[in-house]
């Protein structure tokens, strides 16, 4: 078991902690759901339609919120541990492997999976 529970390792490259932070409060402010649909109805738009830069905007954070969804469902149990504790505060009440060394190997893995979907 790990013999310091609250030690967090700084040397999660940003670009991951960003993704798993932008992933994160998705899951917290109602999932993907949230992502999924306006809160508003955009109006009329003549003359053809163009989309603006808040709409790619959203849309590719749609698309990396997805993805690191599923990279984070992909991993191991205790590296899902993991990094639910490390970024959705999640507490878990059973013996694990050690915290710091599952999210390391998290980190790694979902760095490939990133890298591989062009999340760089």
């Amino acid at each position: 078991m790990n013999d310091q529970p609250d030690r967090q390792p700084d040397d999660i490259p940003s670009w991951i902690d960003a993704h798993l932070r932008d992933w994160a409060r998705s899951i917290r402010t109602g999932g993907l759901r949230e992502l999924m649909a306006p809160s508003h109805a955009s109006g009329f738009i003549g003359g053809g339609y163009s989309a603006d830069s808040d709409t790619r905007d959203r849309e590719g954070e749609l698309y990396a919120v997805r993805v690191v969804d599923g990279l984070v469902s992909s991993l191991t149990a205790s590296q899902q541990c993991a990094i639910n504790h490390r970024y959705l505060d999640a507490v878990y009440r059973w013996p694990r492997d050690n915290y710091v060394e599952q999210l390391q190997a998290a980190v790694m893995r979902l760095a490939a999976g990133m890298s591989a979907r062009g999340l760089v």
